[in-house]
Protein backbone atom coordinates (compact mmCIF):
# COMPACT_ATOMS: atom_id res chain seq x y z
CA UNK A 1 0.00 0.00 0.00
CA UNK A 2 2.99 2.22 0.36
CA UNK A 3 4.42 1.78 -2.83
CA UNK A 4 0.72 2.55 -4.60
CA UNK A 5 0.27 5.57 -2.24
CA UNK A 6 3.74 7.03 -4.16
CA UNK A 7 2.53 6.55 -7.21
CA UNK A 8 -1.23 8.14 -6.25
CA UNK A 9 0.71 11.96 -5.34
CA UNK A 10 0.06 13.14 -8.81
CA UNK A 11 -3.30 12.29 -8.31
CA UNK A 12 -4.23 13.25 -4.75
CA UNK A 13 -5.63 16.57 -6.30
CA UNK A 14 -7.64 15.15 -8.84
CA UNK A 15 -9.10 12.87 -6.29
CA UNK A 16 -9.54 15.07 -3.45
CA UNK A 17 -11.60 17.93 -5.20
CA UNK A 18 -14.15 15.42 -7.08
CA UNK A 19 -14.69 14.25 -3.79
CA UNK A 20 -14.86 17.77 -2.30
CA UNK A 21 -17.44 18.55 -4.21
CA UNK A 22 -19.53 15.10 -3.61
CA UNK A 23 -23.02 15.49 -1.88
CA UNK A 24 -24.46 13.00 0.37
CA UNK A 25 -27.31 12.91 2.31
CA UNK A 26 -27.45 14.52 5.73
CA UNK A 27 -28.06 11.47 7.67
CA UNK A 28 -25.42 9.83 5.54
CA UNK A 29 -22.66 12.21 6.05
CA UNK A 30 -23.57 12.28 10.58
CA UNK A 31 -23.14 8.81 10.04
CA UNK A 32 -19.58 8.93 8.43
CA UNK A 33 -18.81 11.72 10.63
CA UNK A 34 -19.44 9.03 13.92
CA UNK A 35 -17.76 5.95 12.20
CA UNK A 36 -14.96 7.89 11.63
CA UNK A 37 -14.14 7.33 15.23
CA UNK A 38 -13.52 3.81 15.06
CA UNK A 39 -10.25 3.05 16.33
CA UNK A 40 -10.21 6.24 18.48
CA UNK A 41 -9.30 6.86 21.75
CA UNK A 42 -12.48 6.72 23.58
CA UNK A 43 -14.11 4.01 21.17
CA UNK A 44 -11.18 1.48 21.80
CA UNK A 45 -11.38 2.04 25.49
CA UNK A 46 -15.06 0.66 25.10
CA UNK A 47 -14.84 -2.21 23.37
CA UNK A 48 -11.65 -3.50 25.45
CA UNK A 49 -14.33 -3.12 28.10
CA UNK A 50 -17.20 -5.11 26.20
CA UNK A 51 -14.14 -7.79 25.65
CA UNK A 52 -12.99 -7.79 29.24
CA UNK A 53 -16.48 -7.88 30.24
CA UNK A 54 -18.06 -10.67 28.03
CA UNK A 55 -14.82 -12.67 27.06
CA UNK A 56 -12.66 -12.45 30.40
CA UNK A 57 -10.01 -15.10 29.55
CA UNK A 58 -8.88 -12.75 27.01
CA UNK A 59 -8.15 -9.79 28.85
CA UNK A 60 -4.77 -10.32 28.38
CA UNK A 61 -4.66 -9.97 24.89
CA UNK A 62 -5.96 -6.49 25.23
CA UNK A 63 -1.74 -5.49 26.19
CA UNK A 64 -1.18 -6.35 22.61
CA UNK A 65 -3.82 -3.76 21.51
CA UNK A 66 -2.17 -1.27 23.84
CA UNK A 67 1.08 -1.60 22.66
CA UNK A 68 0.39 -1.35 18.94
CA UNK A 69 -1.70 1.82 19.61
CA UNK A 70 1.37 3.04 21.47
CA UNK A 71 3.88 1.73 18.69
CA UNK A 72 1.40 3.18 16.13
CA UNK A 73 0.66 6.64 18.03
CA UNK A 74 4.65 7.66 18.00
CA UNK A 75 5.30 6.37 14.25
CA UNK A 76 2.35 7.94 13.00
CA UNK A 77 3.11 11.45 15.02
CA UNK A 78 7.08 11.08 13.86
CA UNK A 79 6.28 10.40 10.27
CA UNK A 80 3.54 13.83 10.40
CA UNK A 81 5.93 15.98 11.76
CA UNK A 82 8.40 14.65 9.69
CA UNK A 83 6.77 14.71 6.09
CA UNK A 84 4.90 17.85 6.66
CA UNK A 85 2.50 17.45 4.50
CA UNK A 86 -0.69 20.26 4.28
CA UNK A 87 -3.81 18.94 4.82
CA UNK A 88 -6.24 19.81 2.38
CA UNK A 89 -8.79 21.89 3.70
CA UNK A 90 -5.10 24.18 3.58
CA UNK A 91 -6.20 25.64 0.30
CA UNK A 92 -4.62 28.77 0.36
CA UNK A 93 -1.97 27.85 -0.96
CA UNK A 94 -3.54 24.61 -2.51
CA UNK A 95 -0.46 22.38 -3.35
CA UNK A 96 -1.37 18.24 -2.87
CA UNK A 97 2.33 17.92 -4.05
CA UNK A 98 3.70 19.92 -1.15
CA UNK A 99 5.64 18.14 1.21
CA UNK A 100 7.65 20.67 3.62
CA UNK A 101 9.59 18.23 5.46
CA UNK A 102 11.39 18.77 8.95
CA UNK A 103 13.28 22.05 7.52
CA UNK A 104 10.14 23.72 5.20
CA UNK A 105 8.06 26.18 6.31
CA UNK A 106 4.36 27.40 6.02
CA UNK A 107 3.02 30.77 5.72
CA UNK A 108 -0.04 31.27 8.59
CA UNK A 109 -2.19 34.25 8.45
CA UNK A 110 -2.56 34.94 12.80
CA UNK A 111 -5.80 36.30 14.30
CA UNK A 112 -3.92 39.51 14.71
CA UNK A 113 -3.69 39.34 10.39
CA UNK A 114 0.29 38.95 10.22
CA UNK A 115 1.63 36.34 8.00
CA UNK A 116 4.21 33.91 9.67
CA UNK A 117 6.21 31.13 8.41
CA UNK A 118 5.78 27.85 10.08
CA UNK A 119 7.42 24.34 10.63
CA UNK A 120 5.19 21.13 10.58
CA UNK A 121 6.80 20.64 14.05
CA UNK A 122 5.92 23.81 16.09
CA UNK A 123 3.28 22.90 17.93
CA UNK A 124 3.34 26.52 19.43
CA UNK A 125 2.33 27.70 16.60
CA UNK A 126 -1.48 26.80 16.50
CA UNK A 127 -1.21 25.12 13.17
CA UNK A 128 0.77 22.12 13.24
CA UNK A 129 -1.51 19.80 12.85
CA UNK A 130 -3.07 21.40 9.84
CA UNK A 131 0.29 20.24 8.43
CA UNK A 132 0.21 16.51 9.22
CA UNK A 133 -1.84 14.88 6.74
CA UNK A 134 0.36 12.05 6.27
CA UNK A 135 -0.09 9.30 7.22
CA UNK A 136 -3.79 9.83 8.44
CA UNK A 137 -3.58 8.57 11.81
CA UNK A 138 -7.68 8.04 11.95
CA UNK A 139 -6.99 5.34 9.36
CA UNK A 140 -3.92 4.02 11.36
CA UNK A 141 -5.81 3.41 14.47
CA UNK A 142 -8.94 1.77 12.60
CA UNK A 143 -6.63 -0.74 11.05
CA UNK A 144 -4.98 -1.25 14.41
CA UNK A 145 -8.10 -1.69 16.17
CA UNK A 146 -9.22 -4.43 13.15
CA UNK A 147 -6.34 -6.30 13.39
CA UNK A 148 -6.12 -6.96 16.96
CA UNK A 149 -9.82 -7.84 16.77
CA UNK A 150 -9.47 -9.93 13.59
CA UNK A 151 -6.20 -12.32 15.86
CA UNK A 152 -8.92 -12.54 18.49
CA UNK A 153 -12.25 -13.27 16.87
CA UNK A 154 -11.60 -14.29 13.21
CA UNK A 155 -15.03 -14.57 12.10
CA UNK A 156 -15.20 -10.70 12.54
CA UNK A 157 -12.34 -9.98 10.13
CA UNK A 158 -15.09 -9.59 7.56
CA UNK A 159 -17.08 -6.81 9.46
CA UNK A 160 -13.95 -4.71 10.58
CA UNK A 161 -11.64 -4.50 8.28
CA UNK A 162 -14.31 -2.71 5.56
CA UNK A 163 -14.90 -0.54 8.80
CA UNK A 164 -11.58 0.67 8.69
CA UNK A 165 -12.00 1.04 5.09
CA UNK A 166 -14.80 3.01 5.93
CA UNK A 167 -12.62 5.16 8.33
CA UNK A 168 -10.56 5.85 5.24
CA UNK A 169 -13.16 7.31 2.64
CA UNK A 170 -15.03 9.68 5.94
CA UNK A 171 -11.27 10.89 5.87
CA UNK A 172 -11.06 11.73 2.27
CA UNK A 173 -14.62 12.94 2.05
CA UNK A 174 -14.45 15.32 5.03
CA UNK A 175 -10.92 17.22 3.62
CA UNK A 176 -9.50 16.10 6.12
CA UNK A 177 -6.63 13.73 4.41
CA UNK A 178 -5.57 12.74 0.46
CA UNK A 179 -5.66 8.84 -0.76
CA UNK A 180 -1.91 8.62 -0.28
CA UNK A 181 -2.31 9.61 3.22
CA UNK A 182 -4.81 6.78 4.06
CA UNK A 183 -3.10 4.59 2.52
CA UNK A 184 0.18 4.96 4.42
CA UNK A 185 -1.71 5.03 7.29
CA UNK A 186 -3.45 1.86 7.07
CA UNK A 187 -0.43 0.22 6.01
CA UNK A 188 1.62 1.62 9.21
CA UNK A 189 -1.52 0.31 11.65
CA UNK A 190 -1.60 -3.19 9.99
CA UNK A 191 2.18 -3.60 9.84
CA UNK A 192 2.86 -2.67 13.47
CA UNK A 193 0.21 -4.60 14.94
CA UNK A 194 1.16 -7.70 12.59
CA UNK A 195 4.58 -7.11 14.21
CA UNK A 196 3.48 -6.44 17.56
CA UNK A 197 1.62 -9.93 17.59
CA UNK A 198 4.46 -11.64 16.24
CA UNK A 199 6.53 -10.26 18.49
CA UNK A 200 4.85 -10.12 22.01
CA UNK A 201 1.61 -11.85 20.78
CA UNK A 202 2.48 -15.28 22.98
CA UNK A 203 3.72 -13.87 25.65
CA UNK A 204 -0.04 -12.67 25.90
CA UNK A 205 -2.22 -15.68 24.55
CA UNK A 206 -2.25 -15.17 21.21
CA UNK A 207 -1.46 -18.53 18.54
CA UNK A 208 2.13 -18.11 16.95
CA UNK A 209 0.55 -17.01 13.91
CA UNK A 210 -3.08 -15.99 14.01
CA UNK A 211 -5.57 -15.48 11.12
CA UNK A 212 -5.28 -11.29 10.89
CA UNK A 213 -7.01 -11.05 7.47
Amino acid sequence: MITLAYFLIPLDGAIDKALHGASFPGDIRRELQALQQYGQGSVSVLLAIAIALLVPGRLRQLWVWAIAAGLTGLVTTVLKMGLGRPRPRMREPYDPTLFLGPFGQYPHTGKDGVIRLVHSWDITAGISSDLWSMPSSHTAFAFVASTVLAAMFPRVRWLVFPLAALVGFARLLFDAHYLSDVLVGGAVGYLLTVFTIRTWGARFGFADRPALA
